[in-house]
């Protein structure tokens, strides 16, 4: 890791990473993929994160506890928003809504008025990105979910009167589905597929439930971990660099590790010559969104573990919440006791467990 820039930036997220350790007790994969989402989003890509699980696991206070590490480095203040799903929301709550004003002859007419988004406009944001928690995404009808798409997607908003603005923000996502909470609504497809990870927390270990007891218990404040500070003209070079370069001016990636992240989306689509037929499996097949995710996930996982070069572990290890939110398996996938984690698991080791997907390094 010889850039100057990308060392500190990277030392600052392990700092993060480390303290969210403080904050919360287990649930290391939802740690590592809220950092690399931030990460992601810092060097100028797409970076966001649906967590699903049952009530009261934490969900909300890690991520209340990440946007105040999040502003610690960044010089004490980061745009922060907190939308709260329920049955009755609207796109227009937190996209624009029509309001009335006067002109200066004194004659009413409308115009519309950025709402949630406005916080996030990228003229408002400085050094890292927004910070924006929807709690309980699934509380939101269908056409509150989709009002999100062009803003998760593209990092744009477009109102009519306002023309089309950029937006900087990271999205973190949290859940319960029906099976925890019966007045869950779906999350339509096209919206999972915007989300560049998705994390299923179960219950902790008893050893776990007895130290988050002993830690919080007693009702005592907990002080906040410290936070190395991220200079914004380090991440501006490094935004520089990808836009210019791409990843590869930071990591070096390998055509096998391409290859392979391309055949583990097709895997889910169709059979392959040389590989098991899990096309069957699948009712819902992954897009290429997944495969550019998998292949930037897998980037910034790496560059955080202080690695030069993507490696196929590593592409396995980050594999499953790529995914995860983009395919369903068939109702005999599931008789068989098996779940889209299992086949996920099982193409990414085919893929990336071969012989010729050895370490490139």
């Amino acid at each position: 890791m010889k850039n100057s820039h990308l060392q500190k930036v990277v030392e600052s997220f392990r700092s993060l990473r480390a303290g969210l350790d403080e904050v919360v007790i287990g649930y290391a994969e939802l740690k590592d993929a809220l950092v690399c989402a931030l990460f992601r989003r810092a060097l100028g890509l797409k970076g966001h994160l649906l967590v699903f699980s049952a009530p009261g696991l934490a969900k909300t206070t890690l991520m209340k506890g990440a946007s105040q590490l999040v502003a610690s480095m960044n010089g004490g203040h980061v745009v922060y928003d907190r939308t709260q799903g329920r049955s009755d929301i609207t796109p227009e709550e937190f996209i624009s809504r029509r309001k009335s004003e006067y002109d200066g002859d004194g004659r009413l007419h409308f115009v519309n008025a950025l709402q949630t988004v406005q916080s996030f406009l990228s003229s408002a944001v400085t050094g890292l990105p927004g910070f924006w928690h929807l709690d309980e995404i699934d509380k939101m009808p269908a056409r509150a979910q989709f009002g999100l798409l062009q803003v998760m997607e593209e990092q744009q908003v477009s109102v009519e009167g306002l023309g089309t603005q950029d937006l900087n923000f990271t999205l973190f996502a949290t859940a319960n589905t029906k099976k925890y909470d019966p007045s869950a609504q779906p999350i339509p497809v096209s919206v999972k597929d915007r989300l560049t990870s998705v994390v299923e927390l179960g219950f902790l270990p008893l050893d776990s439930d007895v130290e988050v007891l002993k830690r919080i218990g007693s009702g005592a404040k907990r002080t906040l971990p410290s936070v190395t500070h991220c200079e914004p003209s380090d991440l501006l070079a490094l935004r520089s660099l990808v836009a210019e370069n791409g990843l590869g001016g930071l990591v070096r990636i390998s055509d096998e590790i391409i290859r392979g992240c391309a055949t583990v989306t097709k895997l889910t689509q169709t059979q392959l010559p040389a590989f098991t037929d899990f096309s069957g499996k699948f009712k819902v097949a992954a897009g290429p969104r997944s495969y550019i995710d998998l292949l930037q996930e897998a980037a910034v996982y790496s560059l955080l573990s202080g690695e030069d070069v993507i490696s196929p572990t590593t592409c396995i290890r980050v594999g499953c919440r790529v995914y995860r939110g983009r395919v369903e398996v068939t109702p005999d996938v599931t008789m068989r006791a098996e779940t889209a984690d299992t086949v996920l698991v099982k193409i990414l080791h085919e893929v990336f467990g071969r012989e010729g997907s050895a370490d490139p390094r």
